[in-house]
């Protein structure tokens, strides 16, 4: 039989057809669940026609395939090649983590009572601008749209609760100066003066006089104090100039000058942590204009007019203070007369030897150094003539004991100061006049003291070489006190006094950032909600805290409390707070007729006409609230889960969404629930549409108002809309359906709240950590939006699902919600590729695998990066041979350049932490594909 060729003597087994395994170790995507092929079943059948027994076929001993009996088995063969095909698919379909069909997904979830999420819409903040005057109430569900980019489509979107609109609120004015604290105490060491207008034509070394009205010890005082200018600067955007006076120095501050303790001060007294704020602010913080509107209730003819009053009234009279430019600086008569000279045995001698002299009457030369001079004390003679110089002003003599005049400030030693014409009954006068003195003749300048008057009358030439006199007055008017200080804290002072704030108001708060050290122009937006409002001055709120404070010259302005330390620190004179704040999300109402109820049907159906049915981000388990709202004769009827435990006259309806976002309604059959009443068009619906992520624009894209209400003139977004995520896909659903069956919507343990937060509406991952920090310990719940998406503090989804975490979960537990902090991967490596490889075909493959393997999408929160995962990852590659060099590396927030990558086994990403009382998220270490420099792949051509 060896000879033979005909194929069917071996029987059983001849063949060696490989049967497909099916075994299924843990790991694998999907089941294998197929017991064989086409060639597998095809080479059994023939083998059982040679086995011994089964005799009646011994003599087919063909194996043609044109053969009836062998294409009868080929049939056959293809018969159980496409049973075994199908049966591994749906015993795949069977187990929701092998499961492919979204229908299979949706059905297995269903088991547990999950639904799919249904997606959210996006939230944003909307910043109404009104027109001069008007005071308005913008109703809820105002409608805008946002401007739409290339290839984009406009995005309608509805404020979520009605905003009383002022316009004086369109922008509140953050205070960025105040009135120059200048008083007989401190004008001797102001170390600067702020003069209004940049036509100052003041230069260094001028003097200037500052003449101040005040108290001392009780009683009325006028000061007079001469300060030599040391710096000028023009501050030509606020038409200002900055004067620096030589030698002054900063004294201790007023404690109302300090408005950055101002701020922290009041913060430990009004401002609560945020795991302890309220959902909602506070009730009786109403308006602190409490006494005014009581004042225009009791007197309406008052109406409007008490409040402007108030505004401009002046808490306290401020002290008298002018401002002089002297703008002759002249020496005296006979500053330059030359010396007397001296001779000895009839010849001249050497001039350091000549002395000064005069030519007063019965006076002689000699070597004395004190030799009379034709000064008086009424009267004083200046070198030249000097127009500007009039009767009746101000003069200043200023004498110099180093013979120059002074640069640092006018101290005792250097300089000293007699100012003249101060006393108004004895007014100097001022002429001109020709003078022959010093062996000089000149027209001169006389200034005539009053009787009262005396100046430092100089004894000899080196005194009057040392005397300078300054003359010409000229008020400058002052300009108030630029605030340095950066807005921060929790309180925001206002530059005046605004009519009509209170408690519970929206704002957000924009400008350029200055708690980035090394790095300027960076701004940014937050939101902001006002806890009080405070009208007065900061001494006088910081008077309350037992601290004593000046309010000289003040007047009374606003302050806003807030319910939070703003989250940054701003340069003061970038910042915009926008004051008519609201609410709004993604989504355009509709309202429709449904149809008739019919009483006889059991289940009856209808279908809304416009989708996606919107949801939006509340505090419920599942972050979402649908915007149906359904009425069956005018009367409201409830959407329930299910029928289940419903009463035969129990309201109520469940919804059903299909694959195209089409959204049905369901009635009871009268028996777990009631059926609808029979009745013609008595079912309406209104609702919204629009969802996912097309609602989330940009900052200031929704510009457009589709419904103006009177006297708004337009409207802005100051934040991006965020949190909007598309209806959950099946993968996404496998993941998330086990999750409510951990919680129960019961928070206990520690992980309850990460199973929680991860099935929440618009989060995409979360992390639960507990800290301490001396006050019981806190949970810091950390999350990222879905796909990847990054939060913000300010978004809807954190708020509420912050809301939800308290609400079921432990009262007594203190919470916080904060979004991820994102590392970026840095990886360096040079790849060794298999022969007839092309590395401009293979490189962008390595790193769209390396973007897949570590995107946000991949990677946990608080998950290390090891080496060896890269490795795995290039390795898997077709074409790749073998890596080496390998760098990682981990790109801070904030830092545009990655560092330079060092080797290393891996990278930590750490969960939340508190470090120096500040409180940082997890961290989530993941690739970047709008930095595709970052992934430094090489070819190895070694």
């Amino acid at each position: 039989m060896r000879n033979c060729t005909c194929g069917c003597c071996a029987g059983a087994g001849s063949r060696t057809q490989p049967t497909p395994p099916t075994a299924n170790p843990p790991g694998l995507p999907g089941l294998r669940l197929r017991v064989g092929t086409h060639p597998t079943f095809l080479t059994a059948m023939l083998d059982r026609l040679a086995a011994a027994d089964l005799p009646g076929v011994a003599g087919l001993t063909t194996r043609a395939p044109d053969d009836p009996a062998i294409a009868l088995c080929d049939a056959w063969a293809a018969v159980a090649d496409v049973l075994t095909f199908y049966q591994e698919r749906i015993g795949n379909e069977g187990y929701l983590r092998t499961a492919t069909e979204a229908r299979s997904v949706h059905e297995l979830t269903q088991l547990v009572g999950y639904r799919p999420r249904p997606g959210v819409a996006a939230g944003t903040h909307l910043s109404f601008t009104l027109e001069a005057g008007h005071t308005e109430v913008i109703p809820a569900g105002t409608k805008v749209q946002s401007l739409p980019g290339p290839g984009e489509l406009a995005q309608a979107y509805e404020t979520s609760a009605p905003l009383s609109a002022l316009a004086a609120a369109n922008r509140l004015p953050v205070r960025t100066t105040r009135p120059q604290l200048i008083t007989v105490d401190n004008v001797g060491f102001l170390p600067e003066l702020w003069l209004d207008g940049i036509a100052t034509r003041l230069r260094v070394n001028d003097l200037l006089l500052i003449r101040v009205e005040g108290h001392i010890e009780g009683s009325e005082d006028v000061r007079y104090e001469p300060r030599r200018v040391s710096a000028v600067e023009e501050d030509v955007e606020h038409l200002r100039t900055r004067v620096a006076l030589a030698g002054g120095y900063e004294p201790e501050p007023p404690a109302w000058q300090q408005v950055g303790d101002l701020e922290q001060l009041v913060d430990l007294f009004t401002t609560r942590p945020e795991d302890e704020a309220p959902d909602v602010p506070p009730p009786g913080k109403a308006s602190a204009d409490s006494r005014l509107r009581l004042a225009e209730l009791l007197h309406p003819e008052l109406a409007g007019a008490l409040h402007t009053a108030w505004a401009g009234s002046t808490v306290t009279g401020p002290p008298t203070v002018e401002v002089y430019a002297l703008r002759v600086a002249a020496p005296l008569f006979g500053h330059n007369a030359p010396r007397k000279p001296t001779y000895k045995d009839a010849r001249p001698e050497p001039m350091e030897k000549w002395l000064d002299w005069d030519e007063q009457e019965g006076a002689s030369a000699s070597r004395s150094k004190r030799l009379p001079l034709p000064e008086t004390p009424g009267a004083i003679y200046l070198d030249s003539p000097y127009q500007d110089i009039r009767s009746g002003t101000l003069a200043v003599v200023a004498v110099s004991k180093t013979g120059q005049q002074s640069s640092r400030r006018n101290a005792p030693d250097e300089e000293t100061f007699t100012v003249l014409g101060s006393d108004p009954d004895t007014p100097l006068t001022a002429d001109l006049m020709a003078r022959s003195a010093y062996g000089l003749a000149n027209r001169a300048t006389r200034i005539t003291l009053g009787a009262d008057g005396e100046w430092p009358v100089p004894k000899t030439m080196d005194d009057l070489r040392r005397i300078t006199v300054h003359a010409a007055p000229e008020l400058l008017p002052l300009a108030d006190l630029p605030i340095t200080e950066p807005v921060q804290g929790g309180v925001l002072e206002l530059a005046g006094l605004i009519d009509g704030l209170e408690s519970g108001r929206l704002l957000v708060v924009s400008g350029e950032r200055t708690d980035l050290p090394g790095v300027a122009g960076v701004t940014a937006s937050e939101l902001a909600q006002v806890a009080e409002v405070r009208q007065g001055t900061a001494a006088r709120h910081i008077q309350s805290l037992g601290i004593t404070a000046s309010e000289e010259g003040e007047k009374n302005h606003s302050f806003l409390l807030l319910e939070q330390p703003l989250t940054h620190r701003y340069r003061r004179d970038t910042v915009t707070v926008h004051g008519n704040v609201v609410h709004a999300t993604h989504g355009e109402t509709r309202t429709e007729v449904l149809g008739s109820g019919d009483a006889s049907l059991a289940h009856q159906r209808f279908t809304l006409r416009s989708g996606p049915l919107t949801y939006v981000s509340a505090p419920t388990p599942t972050g979402v609230e649908s915007t149906l709202q359904l009425t069956v004769d005018a009367v409201r009827w409830p959407e329930r889960p299910w029928f289940l435990g419903l009463g035969p006259d129990d309201r109520g309806y469940v919804t059903e969404t299909d694959e195209h976002a089409g959204t049905s309604l369901i009635f009871p059959d009268g028996t777990s629930g009631r059926r609808l009443p029979t009745g013609s068009e008595n079912i309406r619906a209104r609702y919204r549409t629009g969802i996912g992520r097309s609602g989330n624009t940009g900052t200031g894209r929704i510009t457009l108002l589709a419904t103006k209400p009177l006297g708004v003139r337009d409207v802005v977004n100051p934040l991006p809309a965020t949190g909007g995520t598309d209806p959950e896909r099946p993968d996404q659903a496998r993941v998330g359906a086990p999750l409510p069956l951990k919680t129960l919507d019961r928070l206990v343990s520690l992980s309850d709240y990460a199973d929680f937060a991860r099935a929440f509406a618009g989060v995409g991952k979360a992390a639960a950590d507990r800290l301490a920090d001396g006050r019981g310990g806190l949970i810091a719940v950390t999350v990222t939006g879905v796909d990847g998406a990054l939060l913000l503090p300010d978004s809807d989804v954190i708020g509420n699902l912050r809301t939800a975490l308290r609400r079921f979960g432990d009262p007594a537990v203190r919470i916080r919600v904060l979004p991820a902090e994102r590392l970026v991967i840095s990886v360096g490596a040079r790849v060794r590729l298999l022969p007839d490889y092309q590395w401009a075909s293979v490189a962008p493959v390595l790193r769209a695998a390396l973007s897949d393997a570590f995107g946000p999408v991949r990677r946990d929160l608080a998950q290390n990066l090891v080496l060896s995962e890269v490795v795995a990852v290039l390795q898997a590659v077709p074409g790749v041979h073998s890596c080496r060099d390998l760098r990682l590396a981990s790109v801070p927030p904030g830092e545009p350049v990655p560092p330079d990558a060092h080797p290393g086994p891996w990278l930590p990403a750490l969960g939340a932490r508190r470090t120096d009382d500040v409180l940082h998220p997890a961290q989530q270490l993941c690739t970047a594909v709008e930095l595709p420099e970052l992934l430094d792949l090489k070819e190895d051509v070694a």
